[in-house]
């Protein structure tokens, strides 16, 4: 009985189906005709997950390491563009704007950021502290004098939200300080955890070609991250050379 049933069910299918137009089921194949280039042609019975996972595959092969290169590369540019502006900041020593920004300020027995409370600006000789709240200049004054600066704060007359501190002359001792924060930023920039540091950028280079499928092309790529890290380190030595001599001279 039940093979009579299957019988009348595949007849009735056929007579369901004679007057019906069918689409060819194309759009599979489209799918994967990429992978179609290398083979031949797209073997139909491939559409379940063998030839799923077969395709992610041949993708991952297929991935270049050299694109590590190209985002390398505009790291250490990044990093180098970073060190000449520590450079300037070092240079102008004591007449960097941003000499108090790290200042605690008390008020009312609660420690407050500088620049939350002021801003500086260099004019001339002098650093001009613009105070926001004139009520805060004399506890501005008091952690300023306590910072070892050796700095001096002045009140201006007629402008009781600014304050005047003359700038002193630079000496032998102090272009040698800045000399040798100098060459302090230049080991940060090159060597350390910082993540503007070149080897920073180096070792997360390194890190990302281990994604790749070992190959000779990836002990080749590996090879250019150590060339272009001794390239931008030259570059980045040249730079620190350059600003000590025109600090020392």
């Amino acid at each position: 009985m039940f093979k009579s049933i299957v019988n009348t069910s595949s007849l009735f299918s056929l007579k369901s189906l004679a007057g019906v137009s069918v689409r060819p089921l194309s759009s599979t194949s489209i799918l994967y005709k990429p992978k179609a280039k290398k083979g031949g042609k797209a073997d139909k019975g491939g559409k379940g997950k063998n030839a799923k996972s077969e395709e992610e595959e041949e993708v991952v092969e297929e991935a270049d390491p050299t694109i590590v290169l190209g985002k390398l590369e505009a790291k250490f540019k990044e990093s180098l563009e970073h060190h000449k502006k520590r450079i300037a900041e070092t240079k102008l020593g004591a007449a960097n704007p941003k000499i108090f920004d790290n200042i605690q300020v008390e008020i009312n027995k609660k420690p407050h950021i500088f620049t939350s409370l002021a801003q500086t600006a260099l004019k001339g000789r002098n650093l001009i502290i613009t105070v926001f709240d004139p009520n805060h200049s004399k506890n501005i004054v008091s952690s300023v004098l306590g910072s070892g600066l050796n700095m001096n704060p002045e009140t201006v007359p007629n402008f009781p939200q600014q304050l005047k501190v003359p700038l002193p002359p630079p000496t032998v001792e102090t272009r040698h300080e800045i000399a040798k924060q100098l060459k302090k930023d230049f080991d940060n920039f090159k060597n350390s955890n910082d993540k503007f540091a070149l080897s920073t950028a180096r070792a997360a280079a390194l890190k990302e070609l281990k994604t790749f499928k070992k190959s000779d092309a990836i002990k080749k790529v590996s090879n250019d991250v150590e060339k272009l890290f001794k390239k931008y380190s030259d570059e980045l030595q040249n730079n620190f050379k350059a600003a000590e001599k025109s600090v020392l001279k």
